[in-house]
Protein backbone atom coordinates (compact mmCIF):
# COMPACT_ATOMS: atom_id res chain seq x y z
CA UNK A 1 0.00 0.00 0.00
CA UNK A 2 1.59 3.23 -1.19
CA UNK A 3 0.42 5.28 1.80
CA UNK A 4 2.52 3.01 4.02
CA UNK A 5 5.77 3.94 2.31
CA UNK A 6 7.90 6.30 4.41
CA UNK A 7 7.95 9.85 3.03
CA UNK A 8 5.66 8.94 0.12
CA UNK A 9 2.65 8.70 2.42
CA UNK A 10 3.55 12.01 4.05
CA UNK A 11 3.99 13.63 0.63
CA UNK A 12 0.61 12.42 -0.62
CA UNK A 13 -1.02 13.52 2.64
CA UNK A 14 0.53 16.97 2.25
CA UNK A 15 -0.43 17.57 -1.38
CA UNK A 16 -3.99 16.41 -1.56
CA UNK A 17 -5.23 13.52 0.54
CA UNK A 18 -7.37 15.77 2.74
CA UNK A 19 -8.80 17.66 -0.25
CA UNK A 20 -9.62 14.38 -2.01
CA UNK A 21 -11.42 13.07 1.06
CA UNK A 22 -13.32 16.33 1.46
CA UNK A 23 -14.59 16.09 -2.13
CA UNK A 24 -15.81 12.55 -1.53
CA UNK A 25 -17.49 13.16 1.82
CA UNK A 26 -20.85 13.58 0.16
CA UNK A 27 -20.75 9.88 -0.80
CA UNK A 28 -20.97 8.95 2.88
CA UNK A 29 -24.53 10.24 3.10
CA UNK A 30 -27.75 8.76 1.79
CA UNK A 31 -29.39 12.20 1.97
CA UNK A 32 -26.46 14.62 1.56
CA UNK A 33 -28.62 17.71 1.02
CA UNK A 34 -30.00 17.35 4.54
CA UNK A 35 -26.63 17.03 6.31
CA UNK A 36 -23.74 17.73 3.99
CA UNK A 37 -23.29 21.53 4.06
CA UNK A 38 -22.78 21.58 7.83
CA UNK A 39 -20.76 18.38 7.81
CA UNK A 40 -18.43 19.69 5.12
CA UNK A 41 -17.77 22.84 7.16
CA UNK A 42 -17.03 20.77 10.26
CA UNK A 43 -14.63 18.57 8.30
CA UNK A 44 -12.91 21.60 6.78
CA UNK A 45 -12.36 23.01 10.26
CA UNK A 46 -10.85 19.71 11.46
CA UNK A 47 -8.27 19.84 8.67
CA UNK A 48 -6.84 23.02 10.17
CA UNK A 49 -6.03 21.37 13.51
CA UNK A 50 -2.33 20.63 13.96
CA UNK A 51 -1.71 16.91 13.55
CA UNK A 52 -4.88 16.16 11.55
CA UNK A 53 -3.06 14.95 8.42
CA UNK A 54 -0.61 12.93 10.49
CA UNK A 55 -3.46 11.25 12.38
CA UNK A 56 -5.35 10.49 9.17
CA UNK A 57 -2.26 9.01 7.56
CA UNK A 58 -1.58 6.96 10.69
CA UNK A 59 -5.12 5.58 10.59
CA UNK A 60 -4.82 4.64 6.92
CA UNK A 61 -1.51 2.92 7.53
CA UNK A 62 -2.81 1.01 10.54
CA UNK A 63 -5.94 -0.13 8.69
CA UNK A 64 -3.90 -1.36 5.73
CA UNK A 65 -1.71 -3.54 7.97
CA UNK A 66 -4.49 -5.70 9.33
CA UNK A 67 -6.53 -8.49 7.88
CA UNK A 68 -9.98 -7.26 8.85
CA UNK A 69 -11.49 -10.73 8.52
CA UNK A 70 -9.00 -12.00 11.09
CA UNK A 71 -10.04 -9.23 13.44
CA UNK A 72 -13.65 -10.40 13.14
CA UNK A 73 -12.64 -14.02 13.69
CA UNK A 74 -10.72 -13.02 16.82
CA UNK A 75 -13.73 -11.08 18.05
CA UNK A 76 -15.99 -14.09 17.50
CA UNK A 77 -13.61 -16.33 19.47
CA UNK A 78 -13.74 -13.88 22.37
CA UNK A 79 -17.49 -14.60 22.56
CA UNK A 80 -18.31 -10.99 23.36
CA UNK A 81 -21.59 -9.39 22.38
CA UNK A 82 -21.28 -7.29 19.23
CA UNK A 83 -23.58 -4.58 17.93
CA UNK A 84 -23.48 -3.97 14.18
CA UNK A 85 -25.16 -0.73 13.19
CA UNK A 86 -25.45 -0.41 9.44
CA UNK A 87 -27.10 2.02 7.04
CA UNK A 88 -29.09 0.16 4.43
CA UNK A 89 -28.05 2.71 1.80
CA UNK A 90 -24.32 2.60 2.65
CA UNK A 91 -22.26 2.82 -0.56
CA UNK A 92 -18.88 2.79 1.21
CA UNK A 93 -19.41 -0.58 2.92
CA UNK A 94 -22.54 -1.95 1.22
CA UNK A 95 -25.28 -3.31 3.46
CA UNK A 96 -25.15 -6.63 1.59
CA UNK A 97 -21.86 -7.31 3.40
CA UNK A 98 -23.69 -7.64 6.70
CA UNK A 99 -24.38 -11.28 5.86
CA UNK A 100 -20.67 -12.11 5.85
CA UNK A 101 -20.15 -10.35 9.17
CA UNK A 102 -23.12 -11.85 10.96
CA UNK A 103 -21.95 -15.29 9.84
CA UNK A 104 -18.50 -14.65 11.30
CA UNK A 105 -19.84 -13.01 14.45
CA UNK A 106 -22.43 -15.35 15.98
CA UNK A 107 -22.87 -13.03 18.98
CA UNK A 108 -23.67 -10.06 16.77
CA UNK A 109 -26.90 -8.15 16.84
CA UNK A 110 -27.61 -6.24 13.62
CA UNK A 111 -29.44 -2.93 13.67
CA UNK A 112 -30.23 -1.99 10.08
CA UNK A 113 -31.06 1.67 9.60
CA UNK A 114 -33.40 2.68 6.79
CA UNK A 115 -32.55 5.75 4.72
CA UNK A 116 -29.02 6.00 6.07
CA UNK A 117 -25.63 5.72 4.42
CA UNK A 118 -22.17 5.30 5.91
CA UNK A 119 -22.60 8.01 8.53
CA UNK A 120 -25.46 6.12 10.10
CA UNK A 121 -24.83 7.73 13.49
CA UNK A 122 -25.85 11.06 11.97
CA UNK A 123 -28.56 10.06 9.51
CA UNK A 124 -30.14 7.50 11.81
CA UNK A 125 -29.44 9.00 15.23
CA UNK A 126 -33.05 8.51 16.33
CA UNK A 127 -32.56 4.73 16.02
CA UNK A 128 -28.82 4.43 16.63
CA UNK A 129 -28.69 6.32 19.94
CA UNK A 130 -31.33 4.19 21.72
CA UNK A 131 -29.77 1.00 20.28
CA UNK A 132 -26.36 1.99 21.69
CA UNK A 133 -27.82 2.85 25.08
CA UNK A 134 -29.65 -0.47 25.25
CA UNK A 135 -26.59 -2.42 24.11
CA UNK A 136 -24.20 -0.80 26.57
CA UNK A 137 -26.64 -1.02 29.45
CA UNK A 138 -26.70 -4.80 28.96
CA UNK A 139 -30.41 -5.15 28.24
Amino acid sequence: HIMGAPLIGEYIAAIGMVDTIEKKLKNNFYNPDKYFPNWNERYSYQTTIVGFRRALLSSLREYAQHDQWQVYSDLAQAELPVLLVWGKEDTIVPFSQHKMLTERLPNAELVAIENAGHVVNIEGADVVDPALIEFFSGK
